[in-house]
């Protein structure tokens, strides 16, 4: 019977571990991940020859194509295509284009073999089922390999700039979520921004689709109304000054012109009189 597996099913999300990842030149911590050959050019379609079957009880990986960069850490977003075989008949069960992967938030086997990853390299990784979130019961594992075509920071990283008086305060997490606290104030009639982490990244242009982490909080009640941080996955939005949303053009209007890295505050006023409080850490860009 065909099967798949599940990037995203539901799993407990454990400590990101590097145990079983090793690079190429250290085979002794990844035995299996090592009889695994791979035929095929970065970023294109490529095969897998390995014994049948070969099983794991916990992700064993190796970098195959060096890449760019310190490793992926926990919290960052990943843009990789997956290709991934049966363990125990060697058989292509899928091969994906590029997708977005937010490390930490996945499953288990995703998690481990990505931290082994850095930007534009390869990675093989012979995953069990269990570590999939399969819930199946099922002990064979799969080989799964991952060219990493991009990689995001988990948050801005840009210098502090000094807040503007009587905008929001806004207070930074150990993993840097924010907390906003709206002034005892009625709302701005017009659009306001300012900078708060000056980022020495590339510029946003118009026509780009940046990537970035987005808390809102209501002007008048304080209370959270979105939050990208709690599922670890950022926007992705194409950078449009000429959309017809209002929200959408004014959140484009402020990052059109900024340096990834940065972190912004956008005051947005609603219909109702009040306003929509926005933090943006501003990460990069697709492509």
């Amino acid at each position: 019977m065909r099967r798949q597996i599940a990037p995203f099913a539901a799993a407990a999300v454990l400590a990101l571990s590097l145990a079983g990842c090793a690079t190429s030149d250290e085979p002794a911590a990844s035995p299996n991940a090592d009889l695994v050959s791979v035929t095929g050019e970065f970023g294109e379609a490529v095969t897998a020859d390995f014994p049948t079957p070969i099983s794991v009880d916990t992700t064993e990986c190796r970098t195959d194509i060096a890449g760019t960069g310190d490793r992926i850490d926990d919290g960052q977003l990943v843009i990789a295509s997956v290709t991934a075989f049966d363990g125990s008949t060697g058989e292509q069960l899928q091969a994906t284009a590029p997708q977005a992967f937010p490390v930490g938030k996945t499953n288990d086997g995703f998690d481990k073999a990505l931290a082994c990853a850095s930007a534009d390299s390869r990675v093989v990784a012979v995953i069990a089922s269990a570590e999939l979130g399969q819930g199946d019961g099922e002990s064979n594992s799969f080989v799964v390999v991952f060219d990493v075509t991009q990689t995001f920071p988990a948050r801005a990283d840009g210098d502090p700039r000094p807040g503007r008086d009587g905008f929001p305060a806004v207070v930074l997490a150990p993993d840097g979520r924010p907390g906003i606290t709206v002034p005892d104030a009625d709302a701005p009639k017009d659009v306001e921004s300012s900078v708060l982490r000056q980022g020495s990244g590339d510029t946003f242009e118009e026509g780009q689709t940046a990537v970035f982490h987005q808390a809102i909080v209501n002007w008048d009640t304080n209370d959270l109304v979105s939050t990208t941080w709690e599922a670890g996955t950022p926007n992705a939005v194409l950078l449009d000054p000429a959309s017809a949303d209002a929200t959408q053009k004014a959140i484009t209007d402020a990052i059109v012109g900024q340096q990834v890295g940065s972190q912004l505050i956008v005051i947005i006023p609603t219909e109702n009189g009040s306003a929509t409080v926005n933090v943006i850490d501003l990460l990069g860009v697709i492509g």
